[in-house]
């Protein structure tokens, strides 16, 4: 079974609960292969919380597997529509030659504008 490690001192040395959770789910990965996918497995916020609580290692679940393998899938649609809509999948960016279109992906992984800038680099409302 695999396992998450238990929190490190710089974990517990954090100020706050929260602040602990953040850092914890930072240091704390997992390399796991998933339908035939290599991915970094992060604890989820329950695993993250009990392994402090408790101050010891915990089970990678199958639910931290599928919610990577999730963004995994996402991120792959995302860059599949951005060379489609000729998006740099990189940059994110898209020029049409006046203004310059930065894009993320939304809930299902399509390319979604977040905000215009112009040529000189200042934002567009």
């Amino acid at each position: 079974m695999l396992t998450f490690p238990a929190p490190s001192a710089n974990v517990m040395a954090q100020g706050s609960k929260i602040k602990r959770v953040v850092e914890y789910r930072r240091e704390a990965m997992v390399q796991v292969s998933y339908e035939g996918v290599s991915l970094e497995v992060t604890p989820g916020l329950a695993s993250a919380k009990a392994a402090i609580e408790f101050g010891m290692p915990v089970a990678v679940t199958q639910g931290d597997i599928e919610r990577t393998y999730g963004q995994h899938l996402k991120w792959e649609r995302f860059r599949a529509f951005c060379a489609e809509d000729g998006i740099d999948p990189l940059t994110c960016e898209r020029d049409d030659g006046e203004t310059i279109g930065v894009y993320q992906p939304d809930g299902m992984g399509y390319p979604t504008l977040v905000l215009q800038k112009d040529k000189d680099g200042n934002f567009i409302d």
